[in-house]
């Protein structure tokens, strides 16, 4: 039974195998786990032995990640938060909540169908705990993967071929031209593509947003301008609606905008750039009811928004 239970990993030691990883130092991590650094050292030598691995380089500059650590470092996080997350639950139920739910949403849906599908939840599920997440397309996956959130309303960036993740579709995005309403393109009636290409671009800094850019450009033989690449969308925003800057890009994610007049769609003809979005889970991890309620709600809450239908409708 002794030499059973000695080749069992310990929560403890994957939550001191993390804290190292993540500080890049042992004084840091022994700091974070309230333990002493040779008793940290020590618990990440016994994990070590146990795996039969290195999982840290330690040198003058701290402690890396070797390549076995970093695979290990993801079934680390999706352990312990696997963990946590059962831990909460069993806590909220005791204490007579009906259960946790994290939801990740892109950033293009934090006031367009997440804002309309929390206040249902709100409403619907009152003793659900919501915890919402922004990001992009790829970090949810990436969150995904480790147990951070339960689900992802979010554009599809890639085919779902991943057998790894479902992939459920609610609505069509289409790529719009979109400008100031002050902008000088905005007050044409016949834009040419040269006129397009002499404009200023921005841009979201991800190889989707870039490949429907060069998409268009290239559908007139034209070379794509040098467009400003931004993570935020808040700027992309600003820069569009101020004049100084044109974007590609779906109109819900500027439908407020659109609604104050402060910006427009170009007359362009373009060919079709549509993507698809939805809800991504992982196909083989369980999920509670409280997440299947939550799901249902964010699904009702795309398809019955009138700018959905709308930007499906309009190809």
């Amino acid at each position: 039974m002794q030499g059973r239970y000695t080749l069992a990993m310990e929560l403890r030691q994957l939550r001191h195998f993390v804290a190292v990883a993540e500080e890049k130092n042992f004084s840091g991590a022994s700091r974070r786990v309230h333990l002493s650094q040779p008793a940290l050292t020590r618990s990440i030598k016994a994990l070590e032995d146990q795996l039969e691995t290195r999982l840290l380089d330690r040198g003058p500059q701290g402690a890396t990640l070797t390549r076995s650590g970093e695979l290990f470092l993801e079934y680390a996080r999706m352990i312990l938060n696997d963990c946590d997350r059962a831990q909460r639950e069993i806590r909220m139920f005791r204490d007579g909540v009906a259960g946790h739910v994290s939801m990740g949403i892109a950033m293009l849906f934090a006031g367009w169908i997440a804002d309309e599908a929390v206040q249902r939840a709100t409403a619907q599920l009152p003793d659900v705990e919501l915890t919402v997440t922004e990001g992009y397309f790829e970090d949810l996956l990436g969150l995904l993967r480790t147990g951070q959130i339960d689900f992802a309303l979010t554009n599809f960036a890639q085919p779902g071929s991943d057998d790894e993740f479902v992939f459920e579709p609610i609505l069509d995005l289409h790529a719009r031209m979109i400008a100031a309403s002050h902008h000088p393109l905005a007050q044409m009636t016949a834009i040419q593509p040269q006129d397009l290409a002499s404009s200023r671009w921005v841009t979201i800094n991800k190889a989707h947003s870039l490949d429907v850019l060069m998409q268009f450009f290239a559908s007139f033989d034209l070379a794509p301008p040098r467009a400003l690449r931004t993570n935020s969308l808040a700027l992309l925003k600003a820069l569009v609606a101020n004049g100084s800057h044109l974007t590609l890009i779906s109109h819900a994610v500027m439908h407020r905008e659109l609604q104050r007049g402060q910006v427009c769609v170009l007359d362009v003809e373009m060919p079709a750039v549509t993507r698809q979005a939805g809800l991504i889970y992982l196909r083989d991890r369980p999920r509670g009811m409280a997440v299947e309620r939550l799901m249902q709600i964010v699904r009702e809450a795309g398809r019955d928004d009138p700018r959905g239908r709308r930007n499906a409708a309009d190809a």
